[in-house]
């Protein structure tokens, strides 16, 4: 049973993991690239090459996001010396915590699932919230 809820809550807690390296990376590129756009724009006003930074744009959307989990807290916490009654108590604990990170994990996809604009970037909620109205914001 100890077994079972420990499997569980390290499974909950690496999809949330996961899921939050993949916005961070996304979040990182966009900062990169619109650095890397500067530098070009710049670039090209200097009459210099551009084309080391087109380089790296290119390497920007072939980027992977890095994800490391580490489980060795959930392995240090299963592993402690229980008495009996402790060990009532972490396995009601550890049920806790899984269905905590379940429950976590689910209110914020219903939350992206149901609220887009808050992941939207500003440009695409300005671009959305002008089409509402009928007009249509100008491309660069």
């Amino acid at each position: 049973m100890f077994k079972h809820h420990y499997k569980q809550l390290v499974k909950q807690a690496r999809k949330i993991a996961k899921n939050t390296a993949q916005v961070q990376h996304s979040r990182d590129v966009e900062k990169k690239r619109a650095v890397l756009n500067y530098q070009k724009l710049t670039a090209v006003k200097e009459r210099q090459p551009v084309g080391p930074i087109d380089a790296k744009l290119a390497d920007l959307n072939s980027a992977k996001p890095p994800f490391r989990f580490d489980s060795t807290n959930f392995k240090k916490l299963a592993t402690e010396p229980h008495t009996e009654i402790s060990e009532m108590h972490s396995l009601q604990h550890f049920n806790n915590v899984h269905e905590f990170l379940r429950s976590q994990r689910e209110y914020m996809e219903l939350l992206e699932r149901y609220n887009p604009g808050l992941t939207m970037t500003q440009e695409d909620n300005v671009r959305k919230t002008a089409a509402k109205v009928g007009l249509q914001v100008p491309e660069n």
